[in-house]
C-alpha cells in the first residue's frame, strides 16, 4: 500500500489486501521454482508530467467517467521505505532476479527513498541487474552518481519529442529543454567520471510521416546522437508508437 501525499486517509479494501498478498506469494513461489526472471517495482504512482498517451496521468481524456468500467486511475502515492524493506526481507535468500525494474505508472525519481530501496535490494542479492525507467525531468548528474553508487546498472530516459511546444503538448509540461539539459549533463558525467552504467534514451517512432511528431525523430538524433556515440554505455533506443489509453478501448489516438 503506497502512502498518499495528502493527509486524507485512503480506505483499504480487504479484498485488495488479500489479492496483493496472493500475488506476492505467487512471486515468491515463482522465484523458488526459477520461473521468474524479472520484476517491476512501482516506487511511486505520482508523476510530474501528464503524457497524453498515459493511462494514469493523461489529461487529454476523462478516464473516470464514461469509460465503461475501464477507468485506469488509482490512488497516487509513494511506496514507503519500511514496506519495501519488508519485501526485501521476505525475498532474501531466494534465487535472484535477472533484472529488477523501477518504473510503472509514476516517475520513480520522485520517491526520495529510491536510492535506499535500490541499495537494500542489491545488498540482499535480490537481483543481478537494476534498471530504472524515468522521464528524465529530475535526473541531474549528481542524482545519476547517487543512483549508480546505490547499485543501479542502467537508466532509461523516455524522451519521445524534443521541440519545446510539442513536448508541452504531448507531455503536459514545458520541460523538454530541462530533460535535454539533464541528458547532456549525465552523458558528460559518465564520460568524465568513467561511470559504469548503461544510459538509454528511449524514443517513440511516430507512425504518421505527415505529422509534426514524425520530424521529432530526426531532431532527437541531430541533437543527441553525437554525444551518445562518444559516451560508453549510452544509446538511443527506438520503439513503435504505443497509446496505452487507445489500447484500453475507450479513447482516440493522440495524433
Amino acid at each position: 500500500q503506497s502512502q498518499p501525499e495528502s493527509t486524507v486517509a485512503v480506505p483499504i479494501d480487504s479484498a485488495n489486501v488479500n489479492s496483493a498478498t496472493s500475488r506476492f506469494n505467487n512471486i515468491v513461489e515463482a522465484l523458488k521454482q526459477g520461473k521468474m526472471i524479472a520484476l517491476t517495482i512501482e516506487a511511486t504512482s505520482n508523476c510530474n508530467l501528464s503524457c497524453q498517451f498515459c493511462g494514469m496521468h493523461s489529461k487529454a481524456y476523462d478516464l473516470d467517467d464514461g469509460s465503461n468500467g475501464k477507468a485506469a486511475r488509482k490512488s497516487k502515492g509513494h511506496m514507503r521505505l519500511p514496506l519495501f524493506l519488508s519485501f526485501v526481507e521476505k525475498m532474501r535468500g531466494l534465487p535472484p532476479l535477472k533484472v529488477l525494474y523501477y518504473h510503472g505508472h509514476g516517475e520513480p525519481l520522485l520517491n526520495k527513498n529510491l536510492e535506499k530501496m535500490i541499495e537494500a535490494a542489491v545488498s540482499a542479492g535480490l537481483t543481478e541487474r537494476t534498471v530504472i525507467v524515468s522521464n528524465g525531468t529530475l535526473l541531474t548528474a549528481n542524482r545519476l552518481v547517487k543512483l549508480v553508487e546505490a547499485g543501479m546498472n542502467e537508466i532509461r530516459v523516455s524522451l519521445d519529442v524534443i521541440t519545446p511546444a510539442t513536448y508541452q503538448r504531448i507531455k503536459g509540461e514545458d520541460m523538454g529543454a530541462q530533460v535535454v539539459q539533464n541528458i547532456r549533463a549525465c552523458l558528460k558525467e559518465i564520460r568524465n567520471s568513467n561511470l559504469q552504467v548503461g544510459f538509454s534514451i528511449d524514443c517513440m517512432r511516430w507512425r504518421d510521416k505527415a505529422s509534426e511528431l514524425y520530424a521529432e525523430n530526426r531532431l532527437i538524433e541531430e541533437t543527441l546522437s553525437e554525444e551518445v556515440k562518444n559516451t560508453p554505455g549510452a544509446n538511443i533506443r527506438w520503439r513503435d508508437e504505443f497509446n496505452w489509453i487507445e489500447k484500453m478501448g475507450h479513447a482516440q489516438t493522440v495524433v
